[in-house]
This record gives structure tokens, sequence and C-alpha cells, in this order.
């Protein structure tokens, strides 16, 4: 029934968080190891949103606070290997060739200064025991009379009205963020259902909306490290066209993104 469904679920979930979490501390150059490690507590999260009506408070509050730090811990990480991985599609002048380099230097620095202390925690006591007292979630007995697939599909209805919610205020962050949660209910939902059209068709507007967002990272992050780090005059320059061109891209991607939402009602 549907507490040893998702129990089975939850408990994959965690191994894999750890797995994407070793790799991480073993091959920290590589930002794949990262986004697997957040897609995973995303999915975790999802979880607990949406069926803590079928968990024990206690536990449901021990293990949501562990997972809410991870995310908040990994959130700078993700925004700087975003960037460092977009640098390349920059389109400067010849004239300013090279100008932006001293910035990409000090972006990799601070990289590197997040790593360390992501990858010391991910080393340490405090995760282990979070990450413990995770293992220790509990469903509550009454659940496993429950069937999966209706119960999941409820779950599906919540999230789908939240989205609406969202769409109304044009909030596209948000609107991402509901989106994320009904992929990956709807992922609960394949040993049941056919899904992956669904599935597909909400990836399509996850990557938009986070294309969006991604722009809009970037120059926020773009714009503080010109204003707190000391850089040379050119490359102060050619962080300012970046941030133009940046701008530019987000407005026409976003004005794309709102004619696609607006056709699907």
């Amino acid at each position: 029934m549907v507490a040893s469904y998702l129990r089975h679920i939850y408990l994959e979930y965690l191994f894999e968080l750890r797995e994407h979490g070793e790799r991480l501390v073993a091959d920290p150059s590589d930002p794949e190891h990262l986004h697997k490690l957040r897609t995973t507590t995303r999915r975790i999260r999802t979880l607990l949103r949406f069926f803590k009506r079928g968990i024990e408070p206690a536990t449901l509050e021990e293990a949501k606070s562990f997972f809410r730090e991870l995310t908040e811990r990994t959130n700078p990480l993700r925004d700087i290997d975003v960037l460092l991985g977009d640098f390349r599609r920059y389109r400067l002048p010849p004239s300013m060739d090279g100008w932006i380099d001293p910035l990409i230097a000090r972006v990799r620095e601070e990289r590197e200064r997040r790593y360390r202390e992501l990858i010391g925690y991910l080393r340490g006591s405090e995760f282990e025991e979070g990450l413990k007292r995770a293992y220790g979630l509990r469903f509550r007995e009454e659940w496993e009379e429950y069937r999966s697939k209706p119960t999941i599909k409820r779950a599906v209805k919540r999230a789908k009205k939240e989205i609406r919610e969202v769409l109304k205020e044009g909030d596209l962050h948000r609107i991402r963020i509901g989106y994320k949660r009904l992929r990956y209910l709807l992922e609960l939902l394949r040993p049941f259902s056919r899904v992956e059209g669904k599935i597909e068709r909400i990836k399509e507007i996850q990557d938009r909306l986070g294309r969006v967002h991604d722009m809009e990272v970037e120059r926020l992050y773009l714009l503080e490290i010109a204003e707190k780090k000391k850089i040379p005059r050119r490359a102060l320059l050619a962080v300012g066209k970046v941030i133009g061109d940046l701008e530019e891209r987000r407005r026409r991607e976003e004005k794309k993104v709102l004619a696609r939402l607006g056709r699907l009602g």
C-alpha cells in the first residue's frame, strides 16, 4: 500500500543522496555531482511536502530541517556553477577580448572556497547526524490501508492547483518550482500509469523557466561581485556589457515562456 511504496521510494532517494554526496567529495570539479545531489534533495522535499499527513510529525520536522539546510548550503554553489558554465556563451567584441578574465578567476576562487566548505560539511558529523535523523522518518500505520495510485493522484491534483494559483500572480520563479514538484510527483506514478508524455512536456516548460531564472541569477551575481570585489576597470566594463546582454536575453526568453504558459491555460 501507499505507506510501504513511499517508504521504499524515500529510502532509495536517501541511498542516491549519499552516493551523489560521496561522488561530489571525490570529484568536486564535476558540477554534475552537485546537480544530482540537489535534484535528489528536491525529490525528497517534494515527497515530504505532499505526503506529510501520512508521516509521524516529530520525524517529519527533523527530516525537513535536514533537507532544508542541505538545500541552503548548496544554493550558492549551484549559482556559481551555472555562471561559470555560461561564461563561454557571452559575446564580447574583439576589442574586449580577455577583459573579463580577472572576474572569471575571482568566481573560480569563490567556487573553490565554497566547495571546500561543502565538502567539510559532507564529511563531518553534522551531516551524518542529519542523515541518521532522516532515516528515522516514520509513516503512519493507518496509511498502509490507502492505495498508492489514488493517493498519489490526489497529490498531483494539489500540485496542479498550486501552479494555477501562482500562474495568476505571474511569478516565474514560483511557477518553476511548482512545475518541478509536479514532475517529481508524476514520476511516482510511473509504476501505475503512463505518464512519460506528461513528464516530457513538463520538463520542456521547466527548461524554459530554468533559462530565465539562470539569466537573472547570473545578472545579480555579476552585479554583486562587481560591487564587492576589486577588479580591473576593463573587467568592470566587460561585466557591464555582459549584464546588459543578459537582461535583454532574459526579457526575450521571459516573453516566450509567458506566451507558452498562456497557451497551456
